[in-house]
């Protein structure tokens, strides 16, 4: 659908598709790049939070160290 309002191609070689196809090339050239598109996205995700996690539990670990500290 955002490739019927925008004219937007994650992968502009997909556009060349329909030429070959003929009728059904179109839909089928927007569905491939929908697909690259949220595959390229939920792979940023999952690096983003590969990145995140760690970090995350490294400043809780040292939240609940300080608390203990204090507590003392």
């Amino acid at each position: 659908m955002l490739h019927a309002l925008t004219g937007v191609w994650v992968f502009p070689d997909l556009a060349d598709i329909p030429k070959h196809l003929g009728q059904i090339g179109l839909p089928l050239a927007w569905f491939f790049d929908a697909l690259a598109a949220a595959i390229l996205i939920k792979a940023g995700i999952l690096t983003l939070n590969a990145i995140g996690l760690p970090a995350m539990k490294g400043h809780m670990m040292k939240a609940d160290f300080i608390a203990s500290m204090s507590k003392d």
